[in-house]
């Protein structure tokens, strides 16, 4: 086989196998995403890179008879055991007995971010719906509540007459509380107050308020975490996502159980798995961990969703209204269950004692598919206390900005999917009053200068840009 050369500094992984399939050539950024050195893995079959073993049986040979192999997504695992997402292109390298050069770019934080606007989005149309559903119930039930009253006047001394309007009257009262709490949950709720709160003084105070509401046969148990923890928050808020989850935890152990709630700091293992910006220290994890029934898999996508319970008497409102006050804190809320087995709730904050934080509200939406020009500026912004979100694509653009509301938008101009300046016109008719700042390595400035002339808001900075520069022209577009 000929000798394959490959450039260490490039951004990307690349792994180059000889026609066994054994690695050959393994760079710098494959180090970074497998946690394997050079050392530990020239001579090695690639084939234990891959979860999913067939997966390599069907690239390689596929790979040698000519075929594409352009991005597709595959299940990888690091060397400390997670599962990564990646995307490989792989292509023939040498001679007669070809070998197989692979570029490999991990698209865990990203995918997991399209998943959570598209749940974002799932959520804000069954929102719209279901607002629309309880004006019309409250139609149907102002329409039955005087005919109870009346009749209820008309037959006070039937009382087998009487007797039959209760089953009405519970229902009617009933359907009301159902249509206030749709309505509370989708209407105008106040945006949170933030300031930093003490997470062990915050989560022993509420739990010491909710255990009162647990019978005896459930075993509560509280685990705090450094005694300097704290996050953002509006403590009367997250004093209802903390009520919401242990009294659900409670219903989900009807024979009773233990749950166990605490509060510590994200793992590597977690922030990768979460798809979480940043560093695992820019966020403070409280968990609620019950020992109950455990939940379906395939009911977990729907858990969130306003009006969906599996609880008897249930309005499938409770879930609906931790997971939108936990998303306007700026936070995340993920689950994870096995029926029989329990259930977990990660709620994860924004911790308010990292260097530089400041409240997360400053939030600016990174869209570039370069991953080490974003890894850059996300830690970098965070290090001035922006609460940053990166996306790749230029097609998630606009429903980025609709679900994450940021204050600002930094937007790559030549974008691998999309023309940044059409992205541009498209963000500037929605939201005239968003600043953007546009970036390119190209010599683009007149020509962006030109298309974007009559638009208020928008500045361009050739790359490369200090973080300074970048924070001043934002500055400049206040």
């Amino acid at each position: 086989m000929e000798s394959i050369n490959v450039a260490t500094e490039a951004a990307d992984a690349v792994v180059c196998l000889n026609d066994d399939g054994a690695i050959v050539e393994w760079n710098d950024a494959a180090e970074s995403l497998y946690g394997y050195s050079a050392a530990d893995m020239l001579g090695e079959s690639a084939a234990q890179l891959f979860e999913i073993s067939s997966d390599f049986d069907r690239m390689v040979p596929r790979v040698r008879a000519g075929g594409r192999f352009d991005g597709v997504a595959m299940t990888h695992r690091h060397r400390d055991g997670r599962l990564m997402t990646v995307e490989i292109t792989a292509s023939q390298v040498g001679g007669a007995n070809a070998g197989v050069s692979m570029i490999v770019r991990d698209v865990t934080a990203s995918r997991a971010m399209t998943s959570y606007i598209a749940q974002h989005e799932r959520l804000e149309a069954l929102g719209r719906l279901a607002a629309t559903m309880s004006h019309e119930f409250r139609a149907v039930l102002m329409t039955i509540q005087p005919f109870v009253e009346l009749i209820d006047r008309r037959s006070s001394s039937d009382d087998s007459l009487r007797k039959l309007l209760d089953p009405i009257r519970r229902a009617v009262r009933r359907g009301r509380r159902i249509t206030d709490e749709i309505l509370s949950f989708t209407g105008a709720a106040p945006r949170p107050e933030l300031e930093p709160i003490a997470a062990n003084e915050f989560l022993q105070r509420t739990m010491d308020d909710v255990a009162a509401l647990f019978p005896a046969n459930i075993t509560v148990r509280v685990e705090l975490g450094e005694p300097s923890l704290a996050f953002w928050g509006d403590e009367d808020q997250l004093a209802e996502v903390v009520t919401n989850l242990a009294l659900n935890a409670r219903d989900a152990m009807p024979n009773g159980g233990e749950l166990s709630v605490g509060v510590t700091r994200p793992s590597e293992h977690q922030r990768h798995a979460f798809g979480l910006d940043g560093r695992p220290d820019d966020w403070v994890l409280l968990c609620f961990r019950d020992s109950g029934q455990g939940i379906d898999p395939t009911l977990l996508p729907q858990i969130f969703e306003p009006l969906f319970t599996t609880k008897r008497g249930g309005t499938g409102l409770g879930l609906a209204v931790v997971s939108q006050i936990v998303r306007r804190h700026g936070g995340r809320i993920e689950v994870r269950s096995e029926s029989g087995r329990g259930t977990t709730f990660y709620v994860l904050l924004r911790n308010a004692m990292t260097e530089g934080a400041a409240a997360p509200f400053r939030r600016i939406l990174i869209v570039d598919d370069e991953p080490t020009i974003v890894s850059g500026l996300v830690e970098a912004l965070r290090a001035q206390g922006f609460d940053t979100v990166s996306i790749a694509h230029g097609r998630d653009v606009v429903r980025a900005v609709e679900v994450l509301q940021p204050d600002g938008v930094v937007l790559d101009v030549r974008l691998s999917d999309a023309d940044g300046l059409e992205i541009c016109d498209m963000l500037r008719s929605r939201w005239p009053s968003l600043p953007i700042v546009l970036m390119s390595g190209a010599a683009v400035k007149e020509e962006v200068e030109r298309r974007t002339s009559g638009y208020g808001r928008v500045r361009f900075l050739a790359k490369p840009f200090l973080t300074s520069e970048l924070l001043e022209a934002f500055d400049s577009l206040e």
